[in-house]
């Protein structure tokens, strides 16, 4: 009985050591999990941004030639 417990014991030590290991883990991939999204979210809002810059920029061309057309009209 003896040897059984020993043998228990050790089994408990080694299961708690990598539950240690386990922990250090699981913390690490939610840190990068988060950072990954950080990034992601960055990358996203730059290229909504370029594209709403994009846009804008051809929505004033559309309404400086249609003033333009206005202006021409009127003469």
């Amino acid at each position: 009985m003896n040897r059984v417990e020993k043998i228990v014991d050790d089994v408990d030590e080694k299961v708690k050591s990598l539950n240690g290991v386990f922990n250090i883990v699981d913390t690490v991939t939610d840190k990068l999990s988060a950072l990954t999204e950080v990034i992601s979210d960055s990358i996203i809002l730059f290229i909504k941004g370029i594209f709403k810059r994009k846009k804008k920029k051809i929505e004033k061309e559309e309404k400086r030639k249609e003033e333009q057309e206005d202006g021409e009209e009127e003469e």
